[in-house]
């Protein structure tokens, strides 16, 4: 009804609207389909455009990157020109500008059949009839009535009005007659009854629960375009065999791969080396520092050179002035003229020439340098003379207190002298330096003789070896208990004993020697040398071997002639 109230009140078109089409040379100016290799012979071939694609998926036996349709391609640049579409009858589509802007999973409607119902029929899609139309308007509005009556006897109840409309007829009272029927025997009578609308608490919770419809299915996916199957050959293996992933830092796997092959995946060869040249301004700064250091290192030493030389000029200068003086003195003492008196007058101008002035001037200045050397030469010879000096009297006091020590020995004349050398030896000795007695072999151990037996180190025998070979042997060491080093010492007296017996340890050691002070007035009879006296040296006491000390081998005779004789 409204849609006729607004027709007639628009006015009438103008013209006819008529749909574009294309002519038959627009149609036959598209470009013809390109030509696809067919299957199985693609090796080579690339699709390079839309049109390789056909309005069709992507070739999976080419192994190359494929966007047909553009699909999936990322950082595409968007443009706003929209391009020209038809449709089957040659119609252009409008419907491409009302989706420029809007994504692509963005459902846009276009067109009028979009607003109608799905599945519908040409005559339930027809515009309806004035019947219909009013009889749609009389329910319309009898709904409405029913729905503000509720509302307005809710809030007239609410209120304690009373009830008009409809709620007043569902509110009273419905009267049925009732006639059971003639089956049930009996008396049958008829019997009107009363139906009242029964109350509601208004206090009591809801009997239904409102739930969700769940949503529908979605939409079916997009059909996948797939190649027909067929089977892989070793090649299609061997192309798409990937290797596996070594590490440079772990290897669970146990993979042997040549350094070439971890450098090249390693990355190194793509990088270009690029030396900087800090380096070579760096060695340049060095180089030209240590230039400069070595320049001024010169320059001081030269400076240091010229102030020693000029040092050394005013030292001889004042050296010259004082053998000048000395001079004068010397010559004031020995002439007739003062201490003080000047030098002699030049000579005349009518003696000698002026070369023989200059060379009398020189002869002067060599006279003074000589003065100097003598000067310096005497004060080295004094300082000798007193160290000769001191050192004389050192030995004076030294080979003093000797010939005192000896005389209250009660030594004396040659004798006493020879003692007195002697303590002023053995006192040089003491005096001596370390450095010099080692140098002289008269430094003496610092340490005692060890505690353990060394001849035990470094031996290549052990306890496997027998200790010596032989068991029945009585040879359990191998070498000499005291080396021959030691051994000429064991019975000579100690240092500290040379003050008891007298003199130096050499004679001390020499009378004991030659004396019998330690020999035995009756020798054991028997031994060598028994008559009198000891037969040995001066060594240690050498002791023999004896063969069979326990007897064991004559045991061992006896058991086996024992033996014989039984048998």
């Amino acid at each position: 009804m409204a849609m006729q109230g607004l027709a007639a009140i628009l006015p009438a078109p103008v013209g006819a609207q008529q749909p574009l089409t294309l002519g038959a040379a627009e149609r036959s100016a598209k470009p013809p389909p390109k030509d696809i290799p067919p299957y199985g012979e693609r090796k080579g071939w690339k699709p390079r455009s839309q049109d390789d694609f056909a309005d069709g998926g992507a070739f999976p036996e080419v192994h190359v990157a494929q966007y047909p349709l553009d699909m999936g391609r990322k950082g595409k640049a968007g443009s706003q020109v929209v391009a020209l579409t038809t449709d089957g009858a040659g119609t252009v589509k409008y419907d491409a500008i009302a989706r420029v802007g809007q994504r692509d999973s963005t459902k846009v409607y276009t067109s009028l059949s979009d607003l109608r119902e799905h599945g519908a029929s040409a005559a339930e899609l027809a515009r309806p009839d004035d019947e219909q139309l009013a009889a749609t308007t009389a329910a319309t509005k009898e709904a409405l009535d029913s729905a503000l009556g509720a509302q307005q006897a809710a809030s007239g109840r609410m209120r304690g009005l009373p009830q008009t409309g409809k709620a007043a007829e569902r509110a009273a009272p419905t009267f049925i007659r009732y006639t059971p029927s003639e089956g049930g025997g009996g008396n049958v009578q008829g019997r009107v009854i009363r139906m009242v609308e029964a109350a509601k608490d208004p206090l009591e919770p809801p009997k239904f629960k409102q739930r969700r419809v769940p949503n529908g299915p979605p939409s079916p996916p997009a059909p996948v375009m797939h190649s027909p199957e067929r089977k892989l050959t070793a090649e299609d293996r061997a192309a798409w065999k990937i290797p596996p992933c070594v590490s440079s830092w772990k290897n669970a796997k146990g993979y042997t791969v040549p350094l070439d092959k971890r450098l090249a995946a390693d990355g190194r060869g793509l990088q270009a080396v690029q030396i900087s040249d800090n380096f070579a301004k760096l060695s340049e700064s060095l180089y030209i520092a240590e230039r400069a250091a070595r320049e001024e290192v010169e320059r001081r030493s030269q400076l240091q050179k010229k102030l020693a030389m000029r040092e050394k000029a005013s030292k001889e200068d004042e050296l010259r002035l004082l053998a000048q003086r000395a001079r004068a003195e010397r010559a004031a003492a020995l002439g007739d003229r003062p201490l003080g008196a000047p030098p002699p007058p030049p000579p005349p101008p009518g003696g000698p020439s002026g070369g023989a002035a200059a060379a009398h001037a020189a002869h002067a200045e060599d006279d003074a340098e000589d003065d100097a050397e003598t000067l310096a030469l005497a004060a080295e010879r004094e300082e000798l003379r007193r160290e000769r000096k001191r050192e004389r009297e050192r030995e004076r006091r030294l080979e003093g207190g000797g010939a005192a020590a000896v005389s209250g020995a009660g030594g004396g004349g040659a004798g006493g002298g020879d003692e007195g050398a002697k303590r002023s030896k053995q006192g040089k000795e003491r005096e001596r330096d370390i450095s010099e007695k080692i140098a002289l072999g008269q430094a003496a151990p610092t340490g005692g003789e060890s505690l353990y037996d060394q001849r035990l180190f470094n031996q290549s025998q052990g306890m496997a070896s027998g200790l010596g070979g032989d068991e029945d042997a009585y040879n359990i060491y191998d070498k000499a208990l005291f080396a021959q080093t030691s051994a000429g010492a064991l019975y000579r007296p100690k240092r500290s004993d040379a003050d008891g017996w007298g003199g130096d340890e050499d004679a001390v050691a020499a009378q004991v020697e030659r004396g019998a002070r330690f020999r035995p007035d009756r020798g054991f009879a028997g031994t060598e040398g028994g008559g009198g006296g000891s037969a040995r040296g001066g060594g240690p006491v050498a002791f023999e071997e004896e063969h069979d000390p326990f007897g064991l081998e004559h045991m061992v005779s006896e058991a086996e002639r024992a033996k014989r004789t039984e048998r």
